[in-house]
């Protein structure tokens, strides 16, 4: 978490105390709002982003992050029932999900829907929900798999 090197065990006792039984976690890098190809060519695109770890046992989804001074500590995290989620598009590099409502630091509005709604005379601004998160996951911990399993349930 915050570009430090955490191995599967102790990812796994950071989120323990969401679980009372099994569940996967994944190292994850939430995507800012300007994560698009074309800025990552000119190095911008990660304005907004953090990273992080989910973690899931197919009933609730935990999204946490730390600060670059907390090593091994949680500094935010989100606990959100699978109730709340709208839709899950899994990709080869990327997820998006779609929620039902927003979450303050979690979601965030995509570059082309800002653009579009600045677009439609600006009043468009004024009704954005930030209801959608889109993470890179990682296979690091060799669990993947699983953890898609268990999210699309």
């Amino acid at each position: 978490m915050a570009k430090v090197i955490i191995n599967h065990k102790d990812a796994i006792n950071l989120h323990s105390e969401f679980y009372d039984k099994n569940f996967e976690i994944i190292k994850i890098s939430a995507c800012g709002f300007m994560d698009y190809a074309i800025f990552n060519l000119i190095d911008s695109g990660d304005f907004g982003s953090w990273d992080g770890l989910a973690s899931t046992d197919g009933e609730k989804i935990i999204f946490s992050k730390s600060g670059a001074f907390a090593e091994g500590k949680i500094t935010k995290s989100w606990k959100l029932s699978k109730d709340n989620i709208v839709d899950i598009k899994n990709g080869m590099f990327k997820t998006a999900i779609n929620f039902k409502d927003k979450h303050k630091g979690l979601t965030t509005v995509g570059l082309w829907e800002l653009i579009m709604r600045i677009g439609f005379l600006g009043v468009g601004i004024l009704f954005i929900r930030n209801k959608r998160l889109e993470y890179r996951h990682s296979n690091e911990f060799d669990n993947l798999k699983k953890f898609n399993e268990l999210l699309n349930q």
